[in-house]
């Protein structure tokens, strides 16, 4: 794993919501829904309430809520698992020493799980 930082967009990133402005007090509940289906398929990185929304920048766009909320939490779960990465190359060292039981090796391997993970996420 690289000790190089991601070329990721920052975080936070959120998934899209349709916000109350000058323009969208007007809207029917109909013209609301509608909107607020399409919001909730984008991520935004910057989204904020303060400025209505105007600062937001587009990360993508996805085919359901779903997979907009998953992606939006993915730089969070990206930072939580970088501790688990240099636990896993300390590790490392340790899975084929003395004391070194199949259970352990099963934690090892989870961890080397998360490794590839994290490498899958910032691969050029």
């Amino acid at each position: 794993m690289s000790d190089q930082a991601p070329k990721f967009t920052p975080p936070p990133w959120t998934q899209g919501r349709t916000l109350l402005t000058e323009q969208t007090k007007f809207w029917s509940r109909q013209q609301w829904k509608k909107n607020e289906a399409v919001e909730k398929c984008r991520v935004f990185a910057n989204f904020s309430d303060q400025d209505q929304g105007r600062g937001r920048e587009l990360i993508a766009t996805f085919g359901t809520e779903e997979d907009a909320q998953l992606a939006s939490a993915s730089p969070d779960m990206y930072a939580a698992l970088q501790p688990f990465a240099k636990i896993a190359e300390e590790a490392k060292k340790l899975r084929h020493g003395p004391g070194s039981t199949s259970e352990w090796r099963l934690k090892y391997d989870d961890l080397m799980a998360v490794v590839a993970a994290l490498a899958k996420a910032v691969k050029p």
